[in-house]
């Protein structure tokens, strides 16, 4: 929704800057409180009430609800943030991972340098460890 569907609504507005207004606010307890508007270069719209009204108060005093003030819907803001966080999740679980393999080696190297003996079942989880680890790295950088 633009601006000006918003100041069309108002009373008593004056502009201050190219994209800020000042009006009287339609929450209408008090006829001197002002409010202040201003329009985002992206085409959202800031709303202050400077006698403390919420955003909710003001814009349901002029038939209109917070989604109005955003070119994008909610859903279409919060996408972007589901799908890095997701990656993010996703990049933190391969680290675990690396970090399970990579302790799994250090153990069997451990116990070499201790000259242990490693029995079939120590060199094939070293062997597995191995080889998920450079699995594991070659996905995260796929």
């Amino acid at each position: 929704m633009s601006v000006q569907n918003i100041l069309d609504r108002l009373e008593f507005v004056r502009q201050t800057n190219p994209s800020q207004w000042v009006c009287q606010c339609p929450c209408g307890h008090v006829k001197t409180a002002q409010m202040g508007i201003k329009e985002l270069p992206d085409g959202r719209v800031l709303i202050h009430c400077f006698a403390g009204h919420s955003p909710d108060e003001i814009l349901e005093a002029i038939d209109m609800s917070l989604g109005d003030l955003f070119e994008e819907s909610i859903e279409d803001r919060i996408q972007p943030l589901y799908v890095v966080r997701k990656e993010n999740k996703r990049l933190a679980t391969i680290h675990d991972k690396i970090k399970s393999c990579q302790l799994r080696l250090d153990m069997a190297e451990e116990m070499r340098t201790r000259g242990m003996r490693l029995t079939d079942e120590d060199l094939t989880t070293e062997r597995n460890a191995f080889v998920e680890m450079r699995n594991l790295q070659s996905g995260v950088a796929a």
